[in-house]
């Protein structure tokens, strides 16, 4: 077959993915319960960009982890959070590719995912 790729990287593929996530709840008073949580996904080098350029298009392999701390009700009526997501601060490129007719040379743009964030979330259930 002439288009045979065997071997070959597939792009946005990497070779190794892991996730670990844990959940504790704690009853701290006769109303009162406070949830923990925690996640760590890791993904192995990549290639972000479809022609699969060694130059703009690896993104090397990264962990995040996720974090959430809700303190709430016994009935769930209510609940306050805080929530960290990518609290390593990864900086990864999903998507990468060569700029069309770069005057000075190949140049190249990618998307960047969110980096660090941390919000507070409040619900009342009615």
């Amino acid at each position: 077959a002439a288009n045979n790729i065997a071997g070959t990287p597939l792009p946005f593929t990497s070779k190794w993915t892991a996730d670990i996530r844990g959940h504790w709840r704690e009853p701290i008073s006769d109303d009162l319960q406070l949830d923990l949580a925690a996640d760590v996904t890791y993904r192995s080098r990549f290639y972000n960009a479809a022609d699969l350029s060694p130059v703009y298009g690896v993104q090397r392999g990264f962990a995040e982890l996720n974090a959430r701390m809700k303190l709430s009700n016994s009935t769930n009526s209510w609940n306050l959070a805080v929530v960290g997501t990518n609290l390593t601060n990864q900086r990864v490129i999903n998507l990468a590719s060569a700029w069309p007719f770069s005057p000075s040379g190949p140049d190249a743009f990618g998307e960047l995912e969110p980096t660090r964030a941390i919000s507070v979330e409040v619900s009342h259930h009615f």
